[in-house]
């Protein structure tokens, strides 16, 4: 049996059977389409308990440059998308390279749905002759990790995927948020605003300014910029604009701009996406004031956890086990972040699938290579 992907004996708009791989389930039909933008789609993560931005149409928006194609594929039921993933494909030197970030989104969470998406992530790598296809299962996907292993995944370890975060309750009012941070921290954020510090909100004209000092922090913790171009991030502002999704903020002082937060707003989460700051303006603390600015924004929003969107894993580690923090940790970057309080949550982590066998052998000799250099820590949150 074919998968149709028809809605109640209709052809999709848009989509087109994918051929060669195992039948939908029954009651189900399965589409595949190459088009960015898919307003139903983004709707249907935007209500799963699964979804995330980095699945949406308007991130592959933010993302398609010329050089990144899109291939999302669906299973729809009773004519309501039931699961599904985005697939985001780039050339690299070594053929042709996809990424699954924060997908599969399954119908259940059960093995049968896992099995059948990670089988068409297969069938769609093969038919698009993929040289390697990197999946990482959404935040609360844990239930993927053997279904992966079980079909030749390996542990993807050199691109440094975000295999752990901090995630910071909203519940309650303003008040509330100011109670769960701990005492220095709401020390310094009421010293920025004696010291007046304030903050704006940014547009689309202010978008190089916000480049310019994520770009100079990046320089200064020896580390590339990501998103690497001006362009870039105005592709992504643009993509998520369109309702206040996306948030811009500028903390300044004496007319003079010190730092910038940026936000994602998707489904019951907001996520802070990128920052930077000026490196003489920490006295002020500008940095404290904005992240309190943007929990309380994302209150307002109506989400229900503001995820501050990285945490090196051995920190997270420790901190779930009840261990104390070695020195070299408590110095590390993430310091800022847990100054915040928040809960350490433990992610998927991302996994790596070869149709070469050699291609498979390199990978594994580059990161047992990678391992002698000593343990991943993890790209820290910055702050």
């Amino acid at each position: 049996m074919i998968a149709s992907g028809r809605e109640d004996g209709v052809p999709l708009r848009g989509y087109r059977p994918l051929r060669g791989m195992d039948a939908a389930p029954q009651g189900m039909d399965y589409g595949q389409t190459a088009e960015v933008a898919d307003e139903r789609w983004d709707a249907f993560l935007s209500s799963h308990a699964l979804g995330q931005f980095q699945q949406s149409s308007r991130w592959a928006e933010g993302k398609c440059d010329g050089r990144w194609e899109v291939r999302r594929f669906v299973a729809h039921r009773g004519g309501e998308i039931a699961g599904g993933f985005q697939m985001l494909i780039r050339p690299t030197r070594f053929g042709r390279i996809a990424y699954i970030s924060k997908g599969p989104v399954p119908w259940s969470d059960e093995e049968p749905a896992w099995q059948s998406l990670l089988n068409a992530a297969l069938g769609l790598a093969r038919e698009e002759r993929l040289r390697a296809l990197v999946i990482q299962p959404p935040d609360g996907g844990l239930h993927a990790v053997p279904r992966l292993e079980g079909l030749g995944f390996t542990l993807e370890s050199l691109l440094e995927v975000i295999d752990a975060s901090l995630w910071f309750d909203l519940a309650g009012g303003p008040e509330e948020i100011m109670r769960r941070i701990p005492g220095y921290n709401r020390t310094f954020i009421r010293q920025a605003q004696r010291k007046g510090v304030v903050l704006r909100e940014g547009g689309e004209a202010d978008i190089p300014l916000f480049f310019e000092l994520m770009r100079q922090t990046c320089i200064r913790q020896r580390v590339a910029p990501n998103p690497g171009s001006e362009a870039e991030v105005r592709r992504i502002w643009r993509a998520f604009q369109s309702g206040g999704r996306f948030r811009m903020a500028f903390a300044e002082h004496e007319g003079k701009v010190l730092a910038t937060l940026t936000a994602i707003r998707f489904g019951d989460r907001v996520s802070l996406w990128k920052k930077g700051w000026t490196s003489e303006s920490s006295d002020l603390r500008p940095n404290h004031l904005l992240y309190y600015d943007a929990l309380c924004w994302a209150q307002r929003e109506g989400a229900k956890i503001c995820d501050f969107y990285s945490l090196r894993r051995d920190i997270a580690e420790a901190l779930l086990a009840g261990r104390p923090l070695t020195e070299a940790q408590s110095r590390s970057r993430d310091r800022f972040h847990l100054g915040f309080g928040g809960r350490p949550v433990l992610l998927p982590p991302a996994y790596i699938h070869f149709r070469s066998p050699v291609l498979r052998v390199a990978y594994r000799l580059a990161r047992w290579a990678r391992s002698k250099v000593g343990p991943r820590l993890g790209p820290g949150s910055g702050g």
